[in-house]
C-alpha cells in the first residue's frame, strides 16, 4: 500500500513510526569494519560492468575502479584517452558538460 506523503509526513509528525536507534559500540565496529569488503566489492563490480554502458560516464567508471584496484591500468589508461579525445568534445557540443570557466573562489584572508 502506498500511503499519500502528506499522511505518511503526518504519521512521522505525530510519532506514529517506531523511534530509531543508535548502534551500540559493537554493532558500529561492524558496520566500520565492512567499509572496505562493500568499497572493493562495488569497485569489481564497476570494473566488470562499468556505468552507463557508453559516454563519458562509462570511461570514468572503468578507470576508477581499474585504478583503485590496480587491475587492467592499460585498459583504464585508454578508456580516459578515448574520453579525452571522443567522448569529452562531443559531450561539449551537445550541451551535455559545463564547457563554462567557473568562477575562481579566493582564499578568506587568515
Amino acid at each position: 500500500m502506498k500511503l499519500p506523503f502528506r499522511l505518511l509526513f503526518a504519521f512521522v509528525s505525530l510519532g506514529l513510526t517506531e523511534p530509531v536507534r543508535a548502534l551500540n559500540d559493537n554493532a558500529l565496529q561492524r558496520v566500520i569494519a565492512g567499509a572496505d569488503d562493500r568499497r572493493d566489492t562495488t569497485m569489481r563490480a564497476q570494473l566488470a560492468r562499468p556505468y552507463p554502458a557508453e559516454g563519458c560516464w562509462h570511461y570514468e567508471d572503468l578507470a576508477l575502479a581499474a585504478y583503485w584496484l590496480n587491475q587492467r591500468i592499460e585498459d583504464a589508461d585508454k578508456a580516459i584517452l578515448a574520453e579525452r579525445e571522443k567522448e569529452f568534445p562531443a559531450s561539449l557540443k551537445e550541451g551535455n558538460l559545463d564547457a563554462q570557466p567557473r568562477a575562481r573562489v579566493r582564499p578568506r584572508p587568515r
